[in-house]
Parts: C-alpha cells; sequence; structure tokens
C-alpha cells in the first residue's frame, strides 16, 4: 500500500491504460475501465465537482474494491485550487486501534450503508454494500 508518483508521462489520454496493464488487470466498474474527470455543471459524484474534495474512499461500496488507482492529469487547471490531499488510512487505523480500541472496535463491527447512486455516461446505477466502516 502506498503513493507512488510517476512523473514524464506525456500530457494526452491513454498513458494512464498503457502503465494500468503493466502491473495490473484493469477493473470495470459502473463507471467503465476508465472514465475522464472534470467539473460538471450537473454531477453524478463527487469527483465531478469543481470545488474542494476533501479525504473520502473511492468505490467504498464494491465488495471487491480495486486494488490500485491511477489518476492522470493530462490538462493542468491554469487558476488556484486542485491540489491533492491523501492520508494513510492504515496507519490511521492502526493508532485508533491502540489508542482508542473501544471506538476501534465500534468502526470495524458495526455496519454501515455505502451507496452510490445516479446516471452517469454509461447508464443508471444504484450500489449498495452493507460493511463496517473499517474491515
Amino acid at each position: 500500500m502506498g503513493f507512488v508518483l510517476v512523473t514524464g508521462a506525456p500530457a494526452e489520454p491513454g498513458q494512464v491504460r498503457r502503465l494500468a496493464e503493466r502491473v495490473a488487470f484493469i477493473k470495470k466498474t459502473h463507471y467503465g475501465e476508465e472514465f475522464t474527470v472534470k467539473a460538471k455543471s450537473d454531477p453524478s459524484n463527487v469527483a465531478y465537482l469543481s470545488g474542494t474534495l476533501q479525504l473520502h474512499a473511492d468505490l467504498p461500496y464494491y465488495e471487491y474494491k480495486p486494488g490500485v488507482q491511477f489518476i492522470h492529469c493530462v490538462v493542468q487547471y491554469e487558476g488556484t485550487g486542485g491540489e491533492s490531499l491523501l492520508a494513510d488510512a492504515v496507519h490511521v487505523a492502526h493508532q485508533l486501534k491502540t489508542l482508542y480500541p473501544e471506538k476501534y472496535s465500534i468502526l470495524t463491527q458495526t455496519p454501515v450503508d455505502w451507496f452510490d447512486k445516479g446516471v452517469d455516461e454509461l447508464g443508471e446505477f444504484y450500489k449498495i454494500l452493507q460493511i463496517p466502516m473499517i474491515w
């Protein structure tokens, strides 16, 4: 687990797929095998918002989640913003377990509903998975 920054890739579509095919198999989701993230006036996902995107988990409503995600900036916005914020969730979970075992127990044993519902280029979707916050 971790984060890798790849530099020097051509700023053109298709480069992520070339790299992904060399290190993993591509898992199709209800967004397809790959998709373009850009601000939309009627977003079906928080990825398409133009404002600040807080820390979050991608695709939590899939029981079998992609193990690796590739993001490629093809066009950089000229204005301010656009910074990425990353967190080590595994480290945070270990800290919770050590410092707050009762709260950790609740987060690992109490199921919650993870869902995504909407319409996108590939059609209508409704995904739901009931699992604990940490599993």
